[in-house]
């Protein structure tokens, strides 16, 4: 059998829109009197386990502070080890980031439909959203019709097969 795996560097490609989109959306989803006009800061937590993946959050938050004036994105890099069972303490006990990541789906400690369907997050309302979601991730970040993720990218992490069976049909 053979095995197949996409560089690291090229899932971290993927990387950047989903992540922007996801801090955009939560400065847009502040709290309800907001005109947009003040000053508005935003946390971000993420659990990057290098430099060059904190790097990478860090320049995400950089760039959409400097394409959204007035808008400051506080980064908090938690550590890998506990990163799910801090957010899920943290959304449960009510002051969660204003954006984290989270796994899409149910189960993980930090998944986001349990914490959809208890009512302690936000759906992301804005139209784009769900017409940019691959569908084969749909599923894994959606509740009741309303989306309350985004993936930071999809990858394809291996293909194994069987070089006989392969052989025989021709590929």
């Amino acid at each position: 059998m053979k095995h197949t795996r996409r560089s690291r560097t090229a899932r971290l490609a993927w990387l950047a829109i989903p992540a922007a989109t996801g801090l955009l959306l939560a400065g847009c989803s502040g709290s309800g009197n907001s005109s947009g006009t003040e000053p508005q800061t935003i946390t971000f937590a993420y659990g990057a386990t290098n430099d060059q993946d904190k790097a990478a959050y860090d320049s995400l938050a950089t760039s959409f502070m400097a394409e959204n004036k007035g808008v400051t994105v506080t980064t908090q890099n938690l550590p890998v080890q506990s990163y799910p069972t801090t957010i899920a303490t943290r959304v449960q006990g009510g002051n969660a980031p204003d954006t984290f990541y989270a796994e899409g789906g149910t189960g993980q400690s930090n998944s986001i439909l349990p914490w959809a369907k208890s009512g302690l997050v936000l759906p992301l309302d804005d139209p784009s959203i769900a017409s940019n979601l691959p569908d084969s991730a749909k599923s894994l970040y959606t509740y009741n019709g309303k989306i309350y993720g985004v993936p930071l990218g999809t990858q394809l992490n291996g293909v194994i097969y069987n070089d006989e069976l392969a052989q025989s049909i021709g590929v």
